[in-house]
């Protein structure tokens, strides 16, 4: 509906794991960023597991909560060894400029302001994925958007890559580059966003890096355009 969708994986050395996953539905555009443990070939056969799952209750109609529990259980039910996966489980509802989503140990979404001014969406969360714990709930947060605000997923590949002084991108390091890309489209943060990470070092990434960036409708008119909404 005019919304910008723009994401990517730089991969790491070794196999690591990371996927992101998105599908425009009746019912609103399902997001996912989601980093699985480990290494190799068990860390790509996780991930491959997790997205069937996701997928499988996307298409049969299930809600976020829904989804996270049939992910939670299949990553769960791969063996008696502890396996689990990070995530971020979200829906983007145009309508009304809504924004929910499920945290699963995985970093926060980064709110990104029309101002350029930018914060972690904490709101409820809950353990990885694939950890036993009958005691456990799903909470979705929602957030309605403001004009000109984007959302940004990453994982913990792209802040916790390590510079040639062997200090850490980090936040810091992320929000500067965003702060710099206000009025480009969504696919060029991206780009931005990863050759960052490749210039950190010139040593190879021992993690992936994911990044998937919403920019709804109207998020690259001027500062002065931009007009908030109620909450």
């Amino acid at each position: 509906e005019g919304d910008e969708l723009a994401g990517g994986v730089l991969p790491g050395y070794d196999v690591a794991g990371d996927f992101f996953d998105y599908a425009a539905n009746p019912d609103g555009l399902w997001l996912c960023v989601a980093d699985a443990m480990g290494k190799g070939n068990e860390a790509a056969a996780l991930s491959s597991l997790a997205v069937g799952a996701l997928r499988a209750a996307r298409r049969g109609g299930a809600t976020l909560e829904q989804a996270a529990e049939l992910v939670d259980e299949t990553v769960a039910a791969t063996g008696e060894d502890v396996r689990f996966l990070t995530a971020i489980i979200a829906q983007w509802h145009p309508a009304t400029s809504t924004f929910q989503w499920i945290a699963a140990g995985h970093p926060p979404p980064l709110l990104i302001h029309a101002d350029g001014s930018m914060e972690e969406l904490t709101g409820a969360g809950t353990h990885p994925l694939g950890i036993a714990d009958a005691e456990r709930t799903f909470t979705t947060n929602r957030l309605r958007l403001r004009r000109g605000e984007r959302l940004l997923l990453y994982s913990d590949g792209v802040t916790e890559r390590k510079r040639t002084d062997g200090t850490l991108f980090g936040l810091d390091g992320l929000r500067s580059i965003l702060r710099t890309g206000a009025a480009s489209s969504a696919a060029e943060i991206v780009r931005t966003l990863h050759d960052a990470v490749i210039d950190a070092s010139p040593k190879p990434l021992r993690d992936d890096a994911t990044v998937l960036l919403l920019a709804p409708r109207g998020s690259r008119l001027p500062i002065a355009d931009a007009s908030p909404t109620v909450q």
